[in-house]
């Protein structure tokens, strides 16, 4: 979390992060001057409703303490299946038929010629040992 003060007449900032009851700083310096015609101009055009009021005051070091998971409250009030629909999972989904990576040495003229015959050269180079695999495409069965 960033935190931005007057040291003196000299603007500050410092990286926080909290743990437990202490705030622990992660990192702190001087403001550049970008940064400090950043700060004023972000005092200037202070408006209404970026400033705390009764309905969203600013959070105290026991509000974050207090904080929950939102997919856990999300659960709770509109229960788990609501929650594992909006979960994001980590990259992309497993494909059923993926692909290995090995490294296979080719003739450079064979590799070219297939880059000449254009887009989806890949697949067709793919389709040749395919179809002269032993057992006649059959996974696992050797000539």
């Amino acid at each position: 979390m960033w935190v931005s003060a007057f040291l003196g007449k000299r603007l500050h900032l410092a990286i926080v992060t909290f743990r437990g009851d202490a705030v622990r700083v992660i990192r702190f310096r001087k403001a550049s001057k970008k940064e400090v015609r950043s700060y004023e101009k972000s005092k200037v055009n202070d408006d209404a409703a970026s400033r705390p009021d009764d309905e969203n005051p600013e959070w105290t070091l026991e509000d974050f303490r207090e904080a929950r998971p939102a997919l856990e409250v999300i659960a709770e009030v509109w229960g788990p299946e609501a929650a594992e629909m909006i979960r994001r999972r980590p990259g992309r989904p497993a494909k059923a038929d993926r692909t290995v990576n090995q490294t296979l040495r080719l003739d450079a003229d064979v590799l070219e010629a297939y880059r000449q015959s254009g887009p989806g050269w890949q697949a067709r180079m793919n389709q040749v040992p395919r179809d002269h695999m032993p057992g006649g495409g059959t996974v696992g069965v050797t000539a």
